[in-house]
């Protein structure tokens, strides 16, 4: 019989990075003895992928419309859990409703919180944070009535398919890629301005872009001039299948969490020209899995990617030392074991 009972509220209705790792630390828990509930958007991805893990009387679900009902839901299913865990700004809310029960808030982005989610986390008794850049940035803020909860780091992992997946074939000599949203803070527009620059020295480069979001007409506009060395992809149902087939994975943020994207990208064994924004020298390592060059740069982004491609050898290497160094740092094996450890010692059970 389990010891612990976790109760883990997501409203999301897509399937995005963080809903991701709600699965995959569901999953691992599960896994090690932990009893599961889950509180999500009705028919959204979490919802369905749920469905092969927890069983029916562990699962809730609310419609998107009327998630507004959530925090009354959470009080009915608070006396069957021992920690609530939010791991989205919108669950966060519902936490002042889970009584005598201690509360868990996931931190994933390095934006510092307004004035209304800042008190919002100031009722939590603990908030998890992706990497220790974010953690560090909780920890200057000026807490409302100095009521700061605990903060911890516990960082994100790369999720491998358990199978084989073949590659895209994707044009170019190299190949470059980025895979995820369009947003500005993706800083995809410098990559574009930056592009001109790399193709001097290697007019053969493709730049394929993965992803979708409020910015993909801009860059479309963008890249016209740069058409014969730019090509638009949706987001791909098996993410190893395109990133596997880039020589080199570029993540040109202006600002992040942790760069979930580059550590699967490491995980597979390939490369990664990132920038030195939020946690993402926490999971690039610089000269030895890839390249970092300084943020919200264009002229930083050609000078490094013309740097990281000019030798081969060399970028082999990198991306060989990938996967060794993810598995030792980033797996879902331990994101789990560190996220109990942390729901124990707010229980103040013993660690095993």
């Amino acid at each position: 019989m389990a010891d612990l009972r976790v109760l883990h509220v997501n409203d999301q209705a897509g399937w995005g990075g963080g809903e991701l790792q709600t699965f995959l630390l569901i999953q691992q828990l599960e896994a090690m003895g932990v009893e599961n509930h889950a509180l999500v958007r009705r028919g959204g991805m979490l919802d369905l992928r749920l469905g092969d893990l927890l069983p029916a009387p562990r699962r809730h679900s609310i419609p998107g419309a009327l998630w507004t009902l959530a925090p009354l839901v959470l009080r009915g299913l608070r006396s069957r859990v021992d920690v609530v865990h939010a791991h989205t700004g919108r669950a966060t809310q519902c936490l002042a409703w889970a009584g005598d029960r201690p509360t868990v808030a996931h931190r994933r982005i390095p934006d510092r919180p307004g004035p209304r989610g800042l008190r919002r986390l100031s009722g939590v008794e603990l908030v998890l944070c992706v990497s220790r850049e974010i953690l560090r940035r909780l920890e200057a803020l000026p807490w409302p009535n100095g009521r700061k909860p605990r903060l911890a780091c516990v960082h994100s992992a790369a999720h491998l398919p358990e199978t084989a997946t073949s590659l895209l074939p994707l044009e170019g000599a190299p190949v470059l890629g980025f895979m995820g949203h369009f947003r500005h803070h993706k800083g995809l527009d410098l990559l574009l301005e930056a592009l001109p620059t790399v193709l001097k020295a290697y007019p053969g480069l493709v730049l394929h872009l993965a992803g979708e979001g409020p910015e993909e007409a801009r860059l479309k506009h963008l890249a016209m001039g740069l058409a014969s060395a730019v090509r638009f992809h949706p987001l791909p149902k098996e993410p190893a299948a395109f990133l596997g087939a880039l020589d080199l994975f570029t993540m040109p943020s202006r600002e992040e969490g942790l760069g979930s994207v580059a550590l699967l990208s490491q995980a597979l064994a390939v490369p990664v020209l990132a920038t030195r924004a939020g946690g993402i020298p926490e999971g690039v390592r610089h000269g030895e899995t890839g390249w970092l060059v300084e943020a919200d740069n264009a002229r930083a982004l050609a000078e490094g990617l013309v740097h990281a491609l000019a030798d081969k050898e060399r970028l082999h290497a990198w991306g060989a030392a990938g996967p060794a160094w993810i598995a030792d740092n980033f797996s879902a094996a331990s994101m789990a074991r560190g996220t109990l450890r942390h729901y124990r010692e707010l229980l103040d059970w013993p660690c095993p």
